[in-house]
C-alpha cells in the first residue's frame, strides 16, 4: 500500500516538473534548444547567464551557478544526477564532443 502511495506522489512530482517547471526554466534562460530535458529538482542560478544546446540532459538534483559568467553547454550532452558546476567569473563554454571536460577562459 505504501509503494502505491509513493508511485502516485512520484508520478506528481514528475508531471508537475515537466509541465510547469521546465517550460519556465527554459524560457528564462538565454536560449535552449530542441529535446532539452532538465531534471526534477535541478537549481540553475542565474538562468539569465545559461545557455543549452540541442539534445542536452540535466540529470535531477544538478547544481549549475554562476555569478556574473555566462555557461554555453553544446550539443548531445549528458549531466548525471547530482552533478555541480561552479563558476564565478569569465566565459565557460562545454565543449561538445566530451562532457568531463571544460574550457574556461
Amino acid at each position: 500500500m505504501l509503494y502505491k502511495i509513493y508511485k502516485f506522489f512520484d508520478c506528481c512530482r514528475r508531471g508537475f516538473n515537466k509541465i510547469f517547471l521546465q517550460p519556465g526554466m527554459k524560457q528564462g534562460m538565454i536560449s535552449c534548444g530542441e529535446k532539452t530535458k532538465i531534471g526534477a529538482n535541478c537549481e540553475l542560478k542565474p538562468l539569465k547567464n545559461i545557455q543549452l544546446g540541442n539534445r542536452v540532459e540535466i540529470g535531477p538534483r544538478a547544481l549549475f551557478w554562476t555569478t556574473r559568467a555566462k555557461i554555453i553547454i553544446g550539443d548531445a550532452i549528458l549531466y548525471y544526477s547530482g552533478t555541480s558546476c561552479q563558476w564565478s567569473v569569465g566565459h565557460c563554454t562545454c565543449i561538445p564532443e566530451r562532457t568531463e571536460f571544460f574550457l574556461c577562459i
